[in-house]
């Protein structure tokens, strides 16, 4: 059964097969309480809390699946583990701390009339994250800026290759850019925006072909997707034991998010 969830390194990851469904994430902020001598209570918190996933295999059996995920549990997969979620890409795979910076004077502020959602601060000019892209796979950059038309607002770079410019589409005021992105192998995309006035950033993998789960002109929150993960090893349940003298078993395999989305 296909799942949609891919594991390994980015330049040959896997389809986890036989993953049941209603898949747990898990999220756990670090914090810290000082209480004070007159009796004052003072929590500090981490800015992100690190993502869980547990994957529940039914029935483990699949044998290319079970080196896979030993493999990367024991720590010789050559390079970083990654975890993808397809149906997250759909959404947004850029961090939120990317796609969605807030300033602090107001927690809704006003509504934007292109999106129809609350208004979202401008990204921060020279603002630069790296994601890993799959080869053979379509991918759209989207946004809205207020930028004249033909001014440059960013670059998206893939790999080695040079840098391509993003520019403002006609028209003034704020509105839609668009601009897709096409590799031939496995790579990593950067994205730099270079100016003040750019928002509502959103990088989405296509659902087949040049198709996308929605236009160009929608925004959704960043999935942060994929990320790196450490491969806790599997836990395993013995269901039968066969006449044929194989057990049939299942197993649970938590993957724990290492590093932060957006940084290779």
């Amino acid at each position: 059964m296909k799942s949609g969830l891919w594991l390994g390194p980015y330049g040959g990851m896997v389809e986890l097969d036989g993953v049941q469904a209603a898949v747990p994430v898990s999220q756990a902020r670090p914090t810290r309480e000082v209480v004070s001598l007159a009796g004052s209570r003072f929590v500090q918190r981490a800015r992100r809390g690190p993502r869980e996933w547990a994957l529940t295999f039914a029935p483990w059996g699949a044998p290319g699946l079970i080196a896979v995920l030993q493999a990367a549990a024991q720590g010789i997969v050559n390079g970083d583990v990654w975890f993808l979620d397809e149906a997250a890409a759909r959404v947004n795979m850029l961090p939120p701390e990317f796609t969605a910076p807030r300033t602090m004077s107001s927690t809704a502020g006003s509504i934007d009339s292109l999106t129809g959602l609350p208004s979202l601060a401008n990204v921060t000019t020279g603002q630069v994250v790296v994601m890993p892209l799959r080869g053979g796979v379509n991918y759209r950059l989207t946004g809205i800026t207020t930028s004249t038309s033909g001014t440059t607002i960013g670059t998206t770079k893939l790999g080695a290759a040079s840098a391509v410019n993003v520019v403002a589409p006609a028209g003034s005021g704020a509105r839609w850019w668009s601009t897709t992105l096409a590799p031939g192998s496995a790579t990593e995309l950067t994205v730099t925006i270079s100016v003040s006035t750019v928002r509502n950033l959103r990088l989405v993998q296509a659902v087949t072909g040049t198709t996308y789960a929605d236009a160009a002109t929608v925004w959704l929150p960043g999935q942060g997707t994929p990320c790196k993960v450490q491969v806790v090893d599997p836990e395993r349940t013995l269901q039968q034991i066969l006449t044929s003298g194989h057990g049939r078993q299942d197993a649970t395999v938590t993957l724990r998010e290492v590093g932060i989305p957006g940084v290779i």
